[in-house]
């Protein structure tokens, strides 16, 4: 008979090993899972914190130059922004709603710009809006339909995003201190060197986005004013908001510079084209340059490749807030990983 002491039974100690290699991998799948189901709300805590670095970015110059407090200083910051949306909104947006009636009404002719030139090489074929038996109205309430639902999130997004934001720009230092108690005692130091670090990296970050969106949205504007094209208000201040997407933003700001173009003619969208291209080169050797200084070295290819993956995956929350994102894990692996001793 076989001897029972040369089988292999698991002790008490190797079957509690299993099960607590098998409860932390549970764990793990189920944090990855939730997390994967609330990647919205992370992004937008995320895009909180980013407006909240911003306004403390604005805010905290004037404290350090004033008698008055952060917490003051911020609120004016706040009244001061709020004043300038209130007037833009009375005196620009009924003349952006206005611009993009226009451009609405003008893209057949744009179109048919299109169609012109590319029969004139042979290369016509059927656009889209051929078709004379397209139901227009029926098209046109199913676009309003489709869109009800995106406004409501777009909405909720938004307002959550404020909140975070202000929460955090007015106590910054209530989640700081919550940061640091979820790290062990004897990393604290080097957590509270990480923070401050992606703080003032991300503000430069923002700064340095900021800048680039005011000088390409006014650059393009006045640029479109002096070639007599139209529509250059809605223009500018649509390459302007593109411009905060680094790499991506400008591309895609040549869709709106060519549609405008094309309602004047070909030539007119390809000398507009040249046009803001020069700008945007302008932008990227001035700007881009004096920011870089402050902030990690975020290769272009690794950029637009986690913009592409963070399109995909998560549609414009996800491709607006890639770069920071990015950035944010670059400067944690540099100071956790690269520059610790031995490294």
């Amino acid at each position: 008979m076989p001897d029972r002491s040369d089988r292999l039974e698991p002790g008490r100690s190797d079957r509690r090993e299993y099960i607590w290699r098998v409860t932390v991998a549970v764990a793990i799948a189920s944090v990855a899972v939730v997390a994967w189901l609330a990647v919205d709300i992370l992004l937008l805590i995320f895009g909180g914190i980013l407006l909240a670095i911003l306004l403390r970015a604005l805010s905290d110059p004037i404290a350090a130059r004033t008698p008055l407090s952060r917490r003051v200083s911020l609120t004016v910051v706040l009244l001061a922004l709020v004043g300038l949306g209130a007037l833009g909104i009375w005196y620009v947006a009924p003349e952006l709603v206005a611009q993009v009636e226009q451009l609405w009404q003008a893209l057949p002719h744009a179109v048919e710009q299109v169609r012109s030139f590319l029969d004139r090489y042979g290369l016509g074929g059927e656009l889209p809006g051929d078709n004379e038996d397209d139901d227009q109205n029926g098209n046109f309430l199913a676009l309003a339909a489709g869109m009800v639902p995106g406004a409501v999130q777009t909405t909720a997004y938004v307002l959550t995003l404020l909140f975070v934001g202000l929460f955090v720009a007015y106590n910054p230092g209530l989640y700081r201190r919550g940061t640091l108690l979820l790290v062990p005692s004897d990393h604290r130091d080097q957590a509270r060197e990480l923070i401050d670090t992606l703080g003032y990296t991300i503000r430069w970050w923002l700064i340095g986005r900021a800048l680039a969106m005011i000088m390409v949205g006014v650059s393009t504007w006045i640029a479109m004013l002096i070639m007599g094209l139209p529509l250059a208000g809605l223009v500018g201040f649509t390459v302007g908001i593109l411009t905060f997407i680094p790499y991506l933003g400008p591309v895609l700001g040549t869709i709106p510079v060519a549609i405008v173009g094309l309602m004047e003619g070909p030539t007119d969208a390809l000398y507009a084209i040249v046009v803001y291209t020069v700008i945007q080169h302008i932008e990227g050797y001035v700007i881009d340059p004096l920011i870089q200084q402050k902030m990690v070295y975020l290769p272009p290819a690794i950029t637009v490749a986690v913009q592409i993956g963070m399109a995909l995956l998560l549609g414009t929350l996800g491709i607006a807030l890639a770069t920071p994102l990015a950035a944010v894990v670059m400067v944690t692996i540099q100071k956790t990983y690269l520059e610790r001793p031995g490294h």
